[in-house]
């Protein structure tokens, strides 16, 4: 006798096929979450090694770092350079020289700036320009997702991390030309001295940025430009929870690609993860210094 071959039916393929299909449905949204926590645990670490950074630079100086040495002067993020390893770096710098006039081999693109979660690419291999009576200026590149809280309001300059004191006491203003003016000096104006009142467990110091996939922020080097490497929280600012949100006003806000949360620095060198529905009040009281507000942190 010959022997029959036995194979699938039909049906019984169509079955297999539905029941495979219905496994990667349900195993596809899993390995995305994991994905997701992974990045997640990424885009914190990067902050507390931020956070490190600032205390670290309290250490040294006796203040934590200025958000920017004035308009068109260094950033916080170059002032921090030396405690994320990039001592190398650090050395390019000017730091009484304005960033349109630094070398390109005092910038780039740092990963320890950069959340996982957000798709961030730049063909740029130039940072920002700006014209100046003797020709068009390049600054070095270098882009950020994290800011400082530099209060409730731009301008108010009511947060944990604010604007350079000259030698007066005042917020330091230089003049806009011309290209290769020096810095005559400057202080750090804030240290934990004074967040006594709030305490530095209530004080939020660094945060992801609310960036619309669409938009692209210059350099997170350049104090020409807050809304690069700042925001402000509070009443008036709340958390955006839309990661796509390009409306009025989001250039001045605090958001991030993790879905419904965003991440902070608090001043005592926590990581905390803050809801996007957190009460904006409660927000506006551990962004603006010196208040003393007693309030329950949203963490």
């Amino acid at each position: 006798m010959r022997k029959v071959r036995q194979g699938f039916t039909l049906i019984e393929l169509l079955v297999v096929v539905a029941v495979v299909a219905t496994l990667l449905a349900l195993l596809l949204p899993a390995v995305q979450q994991a994905r997701e926590a992974a990045r997640r645990t990424t885009c914190r670490n990067n902050l507390r090694q931020l956070g490190l950074a600032f205390h670290a630079h309290h250490s040294a100086h006796g203040a934590l770092p200025s958000l920017d040495l004035g308009d068109t002067w260094g950033t916080w993020a170059v002032l921090v350079l030396p405690y994320l390893e990039q001592s190398a770096l650090y050395e390019e710098w000017q730091l009484e020289r304005r960033y349109y006039v630094q070398p390109d081999s005092a910038g780039r693109d740092l990963t320890v700036l950069h959340c996982p979660s957000r798709p961030y690419a730049r063909d740029d291999t130039r940072g920002d320009p700006r014209f100046f009576p003797d020709g068009l200026h390049f600054g070095p590149i270098g882009w950020s997702d994290y800011g400082a809280v530099w209060g409730t309001r731009r301008g108010l300059n009511d947060g944990t991390i604010i604007r350079a004191h000259d030698g007066d006491g005042a917020y330091v203003v230089l003049p806009s030309v011309p290209s290769g003016l020096e810095h005559p000096g400057w202080s750090h104006p804030i240290g934990f001295r004074d967040l006594q009142q709030d305490g530095t467990s209530h004080a939020l110091m660094l945060g992801e940025m609310h960036v619309p996939p669409t938009r692209q922020l210059g350099s997170v080097f350049n104090g020409d430009d807050q809304t690069a490497y700042a925001r402000v929280v509070g009443s008036d600012f709340p958390l955006v929870g839309d990661p796509s949100f390009d409306g009025s006003g989001w250039f001045e806000s605090f958001g991030s690609s993790h879905i419904g949360m965003c991440h902070f620095v608090v001043a005592d060198g926590a990581v905390r993860s803050i809801s996007t529905n957190a009460n904006p009040d409660v927000l506006h009281a551990l962004s603006q210094r010196g208040d003393g507000a007693a309030v329950v942190p949203p963490w």
